[in-house]
C-alpha cells in the first residue's frame, strides 16, 4: 500500500491476493461466514442477499484506507435492517487491529449516513456493522486485543474509551478436521494453515483434493483454473521465500490428478502443462507491472493504491508496453490515471 495509514501495515502483503481473490466471490464468503460466525449471530443474516460494498475509502485529508473485503446483506427480520460484514486478514498478531478496525467501521457507516441524507429518510436506520478478523499465524492467538490495551492504564479514563468488538476466527487453534463449508472455502482455509504450518509442500494432496469434482461442475472452466492459480500461486510465492520451487512431478500428481482424478496421462500433462506456462507469464506479468508502480513513485512519490492495484491486475504485455511509457513521460499522475482510463 503506498498512501497508507499506520494502522494498517498492509503493504506488500502476500496474502491478499489470495484472499481477496477467493472471497470477493459473495457466494464464497457467505460459505465461509455462515459456517464460522458464532451460532446466535449467523442465522440472522439472509445469506442469499449478500452482495459487495465499496472498500475504498478516502479521509478528510485525502489519505486512502482500503478495506480487504466488504459485504452487505439483509437480516432475516425484514424491513429495511442491514448488516454489514468487514472482513480484515492477518497473518501476524497486530496489536493495532482494534484501531484499524475502528476507522474503516466509521468510514462505512459515514458512507451510509451520506446516502440516508441524500435520500431524504426521516428514520432510516444505519447497518449493523460486524467486523470479522481472519487469522492464520502460525501460533493461535494467546489474546485477543482490546483498543483499551493502547490507552493509559487509568480506570477513571478508559471507562469511557470507545470499544471494537469483533469475532475472530483463529484457524491457527484449530485442528485440521474442524474445517467445514464448501470445497473451495476449505481449499482457502486448508491453503492458509498449510503455509502458516510449512506443510503446504508435503501436503498438496490434502490441499487440492478438496476440489475434487469441481471442474466438472463450473459452468466456465476458466473459473477453476483460476482458482488453481490463485491457491497454487499462493503456495508458490511462499516457497520461493525460502528458495524452495515446486516440480512440475508435484503439481502433476499432488494439484491435477487429486483434483480430476484421472488416469488420462495427456489430459494430466495438458493441464499441468498450462498452469505452470500461465503461471510464468503472469509472474513475468505482475513483474512488469511492479515497475510501473516503482517508476510512479519515484517521479510522483504518492501513487493512491486504487491505482496501483489496477495496474498490478493488468496482464496484458501490450498493454503493459504502452503504460511503460506513459509512467516515463508523463507530465502529472492524473494524466498517467486518464491513460490508465
Amino acid at each position: 500500500m503506498t498512501t497508507i495509514d499506520s494502522t494498517s501495515g498492509k503493504s506488500g502483503n502476500l496474502d491478499d491476493p489470495l484472499t481477496r481473490g477467493i472471497l470477493n466471490d459473495p457466494k464464497v464468503a457467505a460459505d465461509l461466514l455462515s459456517h464460522y460466525l458464532p451460532p446466535e449471530i449467523a442465522p440472522l443474516v439472509d445469506w442469499h442477499r449478500l452482495k459487495p460494498e465499496p472498500t475504498h475509502y478516502f479521509g478528510r485529508q485525502g489519505e486512502e484506507h482500503i478495506v480487504d473485503l466488504l459485504f452487505n446483506a439483509p437480516l432475516k427480520t425484514g424491513g429495511e435492517m442491514e448488516v454489514l460484514l468487514l472482513i480484515e486478514h492477518k497473518s501476524r498478531p497486530d496489536r493495532w487491529t482494534p484501531l484499524q478496525l475502528g476507522k474503516y467501521v466509521m468510514l462505512a457507516l459515514d458512507h451510509h449516513a451520506k446516502a440516508i441524507r441524500k435520500s431524504k429518510k426521516k428514520n432510516g436506520f444505519l447497518p449493523a456493522v460486524l467486523p470479522v478478523v481472519l487469522y492464520h499465524g502460525a501460533r493461535p492467538l494467546r489474546k485477543l486485543p482490546r483498543l483499551d490495551d493502547l490507552l493509559p492504564p487509568v480506570p477513571e479514563l478508559t471507562v469511557y474509551a470507545p470499544t471494537v468488538p469483533f469475532v475472530l476466527i483463529d484457524l491457527a487453534a484449530w485442528d485440521y478436521a474442524e474445517i467445514v463449508g464448501g470445497p473451495i472455502v476449505r481449499a482457502l482455509i486448508e491453503t492458509l494453515k498449510r503455509v502458516s504450518d510449512g506443510t503446504a509442500r508435503r501436503e498438496l494432496a490434502k490441499i487440492f483434493g478438496h476440489l475434487e469434482g469441481l471442474a466438472s461442475k463450473a459452468a466456465d472452466p476458466k473459473q477453476i483454473f483460476d482458482l488453481i492459480g490463485l491457491l497454487l500461486g499462493y503456495i508458490e510465492a511462499a516457497l520461493a521465500r525460502h528458495g524452495e520451487v515446486l516440480t512440475n512431478a508435484e503439481v502433476k500428481d499432488g494439484v491435477i490428478r487429486n483434483i480430476f482424478k484421472t488416469g488420462d496421462e495427456q489430459m494430466v500433462q495438458t493441464w499441468s502443462g498450462k498452469i505452470r506456462a500461465e503461471g510464468f507469464a503472469l509472474g513475468e506479468a505482475r513483474g512488469e507491472a511492479k515497475a510501473i508502480v516503482n517508476v510512479l513513485r519515484a517521479r510522483f512519490q504518492r501513487v493512491p493504491k486504487s491505482v496501483s492495484e489496477r495496474i498490478l491486475k493488468i496482464d496484458d504485455p501490450v498493454v503493459l508496453e504502452s503504460l511503460t511509457v506513459h509512467a516515463a513521460t508523463c507530465a502529472t499522475l492524473a494524466a498517467f490515471t486518464e491513460a490508465l482510463d
